[in-house]
C-alpha cells in the first residue's frame, strides 16, 4: 500500500509528533532525528530535510534542507525525489533543470506516487521530445488508474489527440514500461547540470 512507498507513512507520522511534541520533547525529537540521518535512515534524512527547510524546529537553513533531501533520495525514497523534483522544476532554491526534473518525478512516480506521475506527464509534454508524448499519455493513465484528480480527462484529452502511428505504439510503450517498474531494477542518478 501507499504507506509502504515511504512517504505517506513518514509525512503522517512527522506531522503528528510535530503536532504533539512540547518545546521539551521537541529537542529530544530534533536529536534523534538529526542522529539517525547521520547514520544513513533514509526517512529521518528527509524529515531532517523537511525540518531545515521549514525552519520550525531548526533554524531554516535551504541549503542543509538540499543536502538532506539529496541523501534520501538517493536511497529512492520517493517523497524526498519529488521534493527534490519540485524545486527542481521551478528553481527554488536549487538551479531550474527540467530534464533533472523528469528524473526526479520518475523515481517518485516508478514508485507509484500520482502526483510525481502527473508532474512528470506534464513535464514530458512541455520537452516535447520524441516519445515524450507518449510517455506523457501512460504516466497520465497511470495517475488517473489511482484516481488522482484531472489525470483521467488529461489521459483522454492527449489520447484522443495522438496521430495513428502513436496509436500502433502505444500498446508496446505502455508493456516496455510497465516491465521496466515491475523489474524493479536500479534507479540511475539524476545528475545536475554541469556549468557551461
Amino acid at each position: 500500500g501507499a504507506a509502504g512507498r515511504g512517504f505517506p507513512a513518514a509525512g503522517a507520522w512527522l506531522a503528528l509528533l510535530l503536532l504533539l511534541l512540547s518545546p521539551v520533547h521537541a529537542d529530544q525529537f530534533t536529536e534523534e532525528i538529526i542522529r539517525l540521518a547521520r547514520q544513513g535512515d533514509a526517512q529521518a534524512q528527509y524529515a531532517l530535510g523537511l525540518i531545515l527547510d521549514e525552519g520550525r524546529l531548526l533554524d531554516r537553513d535551504p541549503e542543509q534542507a538540499m543536502a538532506w533531501m539529496e541523501k534520501a533520495c538517493g536511497q529512492d525514497l520517493a517523497g524526498a525525489c519529488l521534493f527534490l523534483g519540485i524545486k527542481t522544476e521551478y528553481g527554488n532554491g536549487v538551479p531550474k533543470d527540467p530534464d533533472r526534473a523528469i528524473c526526479l518525478y520518475g523515481k517518485a512516480a516508478r514508485q507509484g506516487w500520482p502526483m510525481a506521475q502527473v508532474l512528470l506527464a506534464e513535464l514530458l509534454l512541455d520537452r516535447g521530445r520524441s516519445g515524450d508524448r507518449l510517455r506523457a499519455v501512460f504516466w497520465f493513465g497511470e495517475a488517473a488508474d489511482q484516481g488522482y484528480p484531472g489525470a483521467e480527462e488529461r489521459w483522454r484529452e492527449l489520447r484522443a489527440r495522438l496521430s495513428g502511428a502513436e496509436k500502433k505504439r502505444l500498446p508496446a510503450l505502455t508493456r516496455e514500461m510497465k516491465q521496466n517498474i515491475l523489474s524493479g531494477r536500479a534507479e540511475r542518478p539524476c545528475p545536475r547540470k554541469t556549468s557551461p
